[in-house]
């Protein structure tokens, strides 16, 4: 029997700065962007009443990080024992169009 993982809100790791290993190389012709980006992570959320409860304060936080260049979500959006209902996805696409920065 495998032990199942624990889970942590999503929202922890939220607004994540990647940057390269290396100075950037100068600016030229297709070098011109900076070369690091700020993105959020989130999954496996909202899971049950509280999650629920609690994600669109997880979005207005997301929205507030300054100069976030992306948001992610990497999957799963309820619990398998949560039923699976147009009104709950219907909620959950409108809270993902609450998301200011492009949203994959």
């Amino acid at each position: 029997m495998t032990t199942p993982s624990l889970r942590m809100p999503a929202l922890i790791t939220a607004a994540v700065l990647a940057t390269p290993a290396f100075a950037p190389a100068a600016a030229g012709p297709g070098r011109d962007k900076p070369s690091s980006y700020s993105f959020a992570v989130i999954g496996d959320v909202p899971y049950g009443d509280a999650q629920v409860a609690a994600f669109p304060g997880w979005v207005d936080r997301i929205n507030a990080q300054p100069g976030l260049d992306l948001a992610i979500h990497v999957g799963d959006i309820k619990n398998g024992s949560s039923p699976c209902t147009t009104e709950y996805f219907e909620w959950i696409r409108a809270q993902f169009d609450r998301f200011r920065a492009p949203l994959l």
